[in-house]
């Protein structure tokens, strides 16, 4: 399916990325205990390396604030929002990558219209307030298994993700478009498989498309030939081309 030139803008979904502009053990830019110990969130906190300035916990652990850590978030979140406050000076989710692609996403189509899929917490508004974390749904070689997300279709790899995007206005009616690696987009196909309305998915290759044919009507499967940066994830270049209308809806 393609568009006509009386299309809306899109909402745009990107992936997260390692690079933070957070560090692992920050007094600033992470949720703390009841200690003032800093929280990284990991994917499997009981096999990461020992760390005396922070403390490892999973997004969906209890924290000793009596709820989940993934609700701690939520409440810090609507504090942030009724009072302005943020003691841990948790960073937006747009803020929080250092890329230039996520504040480039933002800057062209607005800070409403961009969402961000976090391996750590799910698809978020590009507003919500994160903690620091070190998750990831890649299976490239070299990545830690402590780190490394163990990813099932439609969940049921323990991690309650936020789907910011799962209960739309009625009048949603834009498309979606994704931007991220082959191995973040049966996240991005579970997390919004219930809304009705047009989504684009761009993969580097017919090779990395290929496995995801079983999607035809609800996704549209586009492969860019033309995004192939040699310093950094081609997903990035790919959403520069589209910003810049190199490639079109």
């Amino acid at each position: 399916m393609r568009w006509g030139d009386n299309v809306k803008d899109p909402i745009v979904v990107i992936s997260c990325a390692k690079g933070k502009k957070v560090k692992a053990g920050d007094l600033q830019g992470s949720l703390k205990d009841k200690n003032g110990t800093p929280i990284v969130f990991v994917a499997h906190p009981k096999e990461a390396p020992d760390n005396p300035t922070c403390v490892y916990a999973h997004p969906d652990d209890p924290s000793d604030y009596g709820m989940p850590w993934r609700a701690k978030l939520l409440d810090y979140n609507q504090k942030h929002q009724d009072t302005g406050d943020n003691p841990d000076g948790l960073l937006p989710a747009w803020r929080l990558y250092r890329n230039e692609a996520y504040s480039s996403l933002v800057g062209h189509y607005g800070i409403s219209r961009v969402y961000i899929l976090s391996a750590g917490w799910g698809l978020i508004k590009s507003t919500f307030l994160l903690s620091y974390y070190d998750i990831t749904f890649s299976t490239d070689e070299g990545v830690d298994e402590w780190v490394r997300r163990d990813y099932k279709k439609n969940g049921g790899d323990g991690f309650s993700d936020f789907t910011h995007l799962s209960k739309p206005d009625e009048d949603l009616n834009e498309p979606i478009v994704f931007f991220g690696e082959d191995y973040y987009v049966q996240p991005f196909i579970d997390l919004t498989q219930e809304l009705k309305c047009q989504k684009v998915i761009y993969f580097e290759s017919e090779r990395k498309r290929k496995p995801f044919l079983q999607y035809p009507s609800a996704y549209d499967l586009r492969v860019d030939y033309g995004s192939k940066p040699k310093e950094e994830r081609w997903y990035y270049q790919c959403a520069k081309d589209f910003i810049e209308g190199k490639i079109h809806l």
